[in-house]
């Protein structure tokens, strides 16, 4: 018996057909673009620290329109202590050492930051040089204290190694001193020219200059004028004084006498004169008599009081000569008044002798 049965249309066996599976996708791997991270870093550069907001990668580091700080590398324990801000694009390449800078740089005023140097194209700063002999900068005019400055180097320093509390910067360049005469503003102040001039900036608000002075001021409505002398300012959070000392000339009574600024000398506080110290000698006429003045001026209330040893000839031959000591008078608005001297042979009496005028002098 066959169980065998041909294959044909009508008998094909029905087979249930399964669904077809749909293919499974597949995202393709890619990188995803994230926003730029901004963290405030310490970044050490040779013995200096800069801190800001320094976006780095291997070793090199940006800043773009942001403030960073500099100043030395704090030692364990210590607190950083920022010398200068750099306001701008700052560039650094730990691996080369090197740092670049376009923008306006400050140190810390009494009232705010003090602009001193402006980079107008991304330069180059030499570390060796800036914690070293200094820095050549782009100075910009800044006042502090009584003066007016441009600094034409930047120096940083740590006086004693180690420790940073102490670390100061030093500004070299030149400068101007106006200050207004006699306290009231009476008469204008000219400007002294200033060279060789050194600020240490040692602190917010706080530093200490050094330099030459020379030109012309006015005490009582006489006319100062300084060749060369030595200037010394110091500024705190509270007031800034300067002092001038050095030789002078003084013209009274278009007189020109021989001065020496000397003991408290020429000072400047918070920009107004309020002490002027000197020694005067030279020839001076009284009363159209020649004579001779040898002593100390001390500037007080607008006025200038001479104490020392004089002379006046009123005649011919020694007895026309008189010599006085503990000479004293009076300048106000450049003219003499209340004048009184003992003479030297001991006579006792008020200047002048003779009969001549104490008040036409």
């Amino acid at each position: 018996m066959a169980f065998w049965t041909p294959w044909n249309g009508n008998n094909r066996s029905k087979i249930k057909k399964s669904k077809t599976s749909k293919p499974l996708k597949y995202q393709r791997l890619g990188i995803e673009l994230l926003e730029a991270r901004i963290t405030p870093a310490d970044v050490l550069v040779s013995s200096l620290l800069f801190r800001g907001n320094l976006i780095g990668n291997s070793g090199v580091y940006i800043a773009e329109n942001a403030s960073v700080e500099v100043g030395y590398n704090p030692t364990v324990g210590e607190s950083f202590r920022p010398l200068i801000t750099l306001n701008g694009t700052t560039l650094i390449d730990q691996g080369l050492n090197q740092v670049q800078f376009q923008g306006k740089s400050t140190f810390s005023g009494k009232d705010g930051p003090v602009e001193f140097w402006r980079n107008s194209v991304l330069s180059t700063l030499d570390l060796q040089n800036l914690t070293g002999n200094g820095q050549t900068i782009a100075g910009t005019s800044f006042s502090f204290g009584n003066l007016v400055s441009t600094a034409t180097t930047l120096a940083f320093t740590n006086p004693n190694g180690g420790d940073t509390s102490d670390s100061t910067i030093s500004l070299n360049g030149s400068g101007t001193l106006v200050f207004g005469a006699e306290n009231n503003g009476t008469r204008p102040g000219a400007p002294l020219a200033l060279s060789a001039l050194q600020w240490t900036i040692n602190g917010p608000g706080t530093g200490i200059a050094t330099g030459n002075a020379s030109g012309n001021f006015y005490a009582a409505a006489t006319t100062w004028t300084i060749a060369s002398a030595n200037l010394s300012s110091i500024v705190t959070a509270d007031a800034s004084n300067t002092t001038i000392t050095g030789s002078s000339t003084a013209k009274i009574r278009n007189e020109d006498l021989n001065g020496t600024i000397e003991g408290t000398g020429l000072v400047i506080s918070n920009g107004e004169m309020t002490g002027l110290a000197a020694k005067l000698s030279g020839s001076m006429t009284f009363a159209g008599c020649p004579g001779t003045v040898d002593g100390s001026v001390i500037w007080a209330d607008a006025t200038l009081k001479f104490t020392g040893a004089g002379s006046v000839s009123v005649g011919v031959g020694p007895n026309g000569l008189y010599e006085y000591s503990d000479l004293q008078f009076t300048i106000a608005q450049n003219s003499l008044s209340a004048m009184t001297a003992n003479s030297s042979a001991g006579i006792p009496g008020v200047f002048p002798l003779k009969g001549i005028n104490v008040f036409a002098l």
